[in-house]
């Protein structure tokens, strides 16, 4: 296969964007579609070089898979080292668990998955990811591992020509599967191997079509295909449906300069031209050092960097991918004897290193983070994790039958701890996960008494919903209550009914169904709300805080004028007690997000255990007097 400085051009192209994107440049909001630029790169050369060796008889799968090893895992396992030290002093335990996951899942070919698997309510900020980006290269591997024995056999049965009908046809089938899950569930179909196999298997075409007939350069076509490039990188952003229809842009306009592009034509003079090559040829060390140096200047700013930093950032990217390109790729892909030149030694060493990463990512995961490595940095349990540990460690599942049958029917949403196993509960929490956060810290306060918690928060926990009529009825039978404890997030409450009076008239009707326990019911403010989450303001000193883990106390008035009105109304018109948790957590000018070291929330909205305790205390206040 002959060299061609315009597809070193092309990388060029796709690398450039993707890490301006990450960056957070606004001007490439489709710069993403870089990593499909390269997916048909890859088809096509890896398709052309197979198929080289299948003409003149010298291919070999251990052959092949030497040369995927020495591409790849050089560079790939110097990063992931090098990325071990910063996640060590910087990332959270949650996140460094997460982290953990990540570079097995790496080694192993399968980032993809764990994306997938990490789609959820408590997933993690892409931004803050070092390793998000590994997907693609396990969606490519993924495919090297089927496509090239599928190739060898119809080219060995003699069915070479078939061979550009069977990949055509796989391409379809992916891209329809593509295009379906763009529409139906488009976060997974986003990382999902055979959503994206199309993009390869265009590249491949590509090859199957030049060794059939020459390259026939067009300039037309050429630039049509840096056009459709260029368009979906300015033009595209994270509201674009991806990848179904709208990645045949990128797609195809790569494929039209794969097809179309010689060295005279008006795109082959640019992508050929000296700077374009240099940056092509470090393309992929680029790529692995991108998402890490952003993703730790995030974590290690606490907030979002500013656009000098990311663009000094960006630079540095490609500085360090040139000298990893000159000092751990080349030496072992080139010189006239490659470093570890045998392949057992070559097969041996990529095992022995790749083993040792999955073991130290099993260790970050398996021990939660090493969150002890953190103590003299902040105090206070922080995180999903180590909340509910704590919920668990004192307290027990609500006993009632009806709740038990309602937590399988509902599948898990409705969650039922109480304090004190086996006894009628006397103080209740009901709401959504506002009115679970309260649970540890309200049940000390009351050691005498049984506290539970019933929730519901897949949609509004008020009278009238029909999924919540069991757990009014269970609250009803339980004369034993002498106090309900109604809280929620309000603003995500009054927005599901659309007007002021619309959301008063449903709380009425709520108090009223709470009523016929006889039990007396305090209304709960919601705490304020942060923007930036607790697991980066957390590494924060307490006289060191970035804006963000703050917010000016009007900010949070201002929020609160949503709803407050009609909470306030309701309150005076029962006479109920109502509970302002923003007095808890906020001075006369401020709310923080932690106090004295301690941090109080554990992710922008939901309180730790040290949190809890304070908001427990102030509920605590307004029930009746205890015996």
């Amino acid at each position: 296969m002959d060299y061609r400085r315009e597809i070193d051009g092309l990388r060029t192209v796709a690398i450039v964007p993707v890490v301006l994107f990450h960056a957070g440049l606004p001007h490439v909001s489709g710069g993403y579609v870089g990593v499909d630029v390269f997916f048909v790169i890859s088809g096509y050369l890896i398709t052309a070089g197979l198929i080289s060796d299948l003409c003149h008889d010298r291919w070999s799968i251990l052959r092949f898979y030497e040369r995927r090893v020495r591409r790849i895992l050089p560079a790939l396992l110097f990063v992931l080292f090098a990325c071990l030290p910063f996640a060590w002093m910087w990332m959270r335990p949650e996140a460094l668990s997460d982290f953990g996951e990540y570079i097995a899942a790496t080694v192993l070919f399968l980032a993809n998955l764990q994306a997938m698997n990490q789609i959820g309510y408590f997933a993690p900020s892409a931004e803050t990811q070092p390793l998000l980006h590994m997907w693609s290269l396990a969606v490519e591997e993924q495919y090297y591992l089927l496509f090239p024995p599928f190739l060898a056999l119809l080219w060995r049965s003699g069915a070479s020509r078939r061979a550009l009908w069977g990949v055509a046809i796989l391409c379809l089938l992916s891209f329809c599967l593509a295009d379906w899950g763009t529409r139906s569930q488009p976060e997974k179909a986003y990382f999902f191997t055979l959503a994206r196999f199309w993009e390869l298997g265009v590249g491949s075409l590509c090859a199957l079509l030049l060794q059939d007939r020459p390259l026939r350069p067009n300039t037309a076509a050429s630039v049509a295909g840096l056009g459709l490039i260029l368009g979906a990188v300015f033009f595209y952003d994270a509201t674009t449906p991806f990848p179904g229809v709208f990645a045949l842009a990128p797609v195809l306009g790569a494929a039209l300069i794969i097809l179309f592009c010689g060295p005279g034509t008006g795109a082959g003079r640019i992508l050929s031209t000296r700077p374009m090559v240099a940056v092509g040829l470090v393309s992929y060390s680029a790529y692995l050092w991108h998402q890490p140096l952003f993703a730790f200047a995030r974590i290690r700013a606490a907030e979002e960097p500013q656009p000098w930093l990311m663009l000094a950032l960006a630079a540095l990217t490609f500085v360090l991918a040139a000298l990893s390109w000159r000092y751990v790729e080349q030496p072992f892909r080139r010189r006239p004897t490659p470093v570890l030149a045998a392949r057992a030694r070559i097969f041996g060493a990529a095992a022995a290193l790749g083993a040792t990463l999955i073991a130290v990512g099993a260790a970050f995961s398996l021990q939660e983070g090493f969150p002890d490595r953190l103590t003299a940095r902040y105090a206070g349990d922080v995180g999903h994790a180590a909340f509910f540990a704590g919920i668990a460690a004192t307290s027990y599942p609500c006993t009632p039958p009806a709740i038990a049958a309602a937590a399988e029917r509902w599948n898990g949403y409705v969650r039922c701890y109480q304090s004190m196993p086996e006894k009628p509960i006397t103080v209740l929490l009901f709401g959504d996960s506002h009115a679970e956060h309260l649970f540890p810290g309200l049940a000390a306060q009351l050691p005498n008494e049984n506290v539970g918690y019933y929730i519901f928060t897949p949609s509004p926990p008020f009278a009238g919903n029909p999924a919540v009529d069991p757990i009014f009825r269970e609250i009803a039978r339980n004369r034993s209550l002498t106090d309900i404890v109604l809280a929620m997030r309000w603003t995500d409450r009054t927005s599901d009914f659309g007007s002021d009076e619309a959301f008063a008239a449903a709380l009425r009707k709520t108090l009223d169904r709470l009523g016929q326990a006889g039990a007396q019911v305090v209304l709960v403010d919601s705490v304020p709300v942060f923007a930036i989450g607790a697991d980066v303001c957390k590494f924060v000193l307490p006289n060191a805080q970035p804006p963000s883990c703050t917010r000016p106390l009007q900010d949070v008035m201002a929020e609160r004028a949503t709803y407050l009105p009609a909470l306030v109304r309701v309150a005076a018109e029962r006479n109920l007690p109502l509970v302002s948790l923003p007095d808890v957590f906020c001075d006369a000018s401020t709310c923080a997000m932690q106090r004295g070291g301690t941090m109080l929330y554990r992710d922008t909205n939901h309180l730790t255990l040290a949190g809890s305790r304070l908001a427990g205390a102030a509920v605590a206040h307004a029930l009746r007097p205890r015996q």
